[in-house]
């Protein structure tokens, strides 16, 4: 819901918000509401950056998208932005469809390995197994301001472990 999150016009409830600070800054980047791995691999553009955080893929799962096509378009953002270290997020509960974004998380942290990328889930303090823990979500599908807030501050947690080495 950022403003223009492209130029850095962040809404302050985002997650993003969470990470941003003396430690990490931000120099690019792409997001629209709804948005599938194809939509963002068109609008992706080189960033001069060390570290490329990508976190897409819901509305791939969600909708059905075939993973070997989610997987092309990943590969594609990451050798379009070539920052020198790639990590990829797990996406956040799809609550209508419990064990989905499961699936796919999984999935997707094996391919991320076999690409020498990193691996993070910023979701495990949102989520009660399957699905969002109760309050942390309005719709079922995305983390509400709480919720963002909470992902937001893991995620921090998770880079600063990461990326400490």
């Amino acid at each position: 819901m950022s403003p223009d999150f492209g130029a850095g016009d962040i809404d302050p409830g985002s997650w993003v918000m969470q990470v941003l600070g003396k430690d990490y800054s931000f120099a690019g980047g792409w997001a629209v509401p709804g948005s599938h791995t194809a939509a963002m691999l068109a609008h992706v553009v080189p960033v001069d950056a060390d570290v490329l955080l990508i976190f897409a893929g819901t509305n791939d799962v969600f909708f059905g998208d075939d993973i070997a096509t989610t997987e092309a378009n990943l590969v594609g953002i990451a050798d379009t932005v070539d920052a020198r270290r790639v990590v990829i997020s797990a996406i956040t509960p799809l609550d209508p469809k419990p064990g989905l974004a499961e699936r796919y998380n999984e999935t997707i942290q094996v391919f991320a390995e076999t690409q020498g990328w990193d691996w993070i889930d910023p979701t495990e303090d949102i989520r009660n197994g399957e699905t969002y823990v109760v309050g942390l979500t309005d719709d079922g599908l995305r983390p509400n301001t709480e919720g963002e807030a909470l992902m937001g501050q893991t995620m921090k947690l998770k880079l600063d472990e990461l990326l400490r080495d």
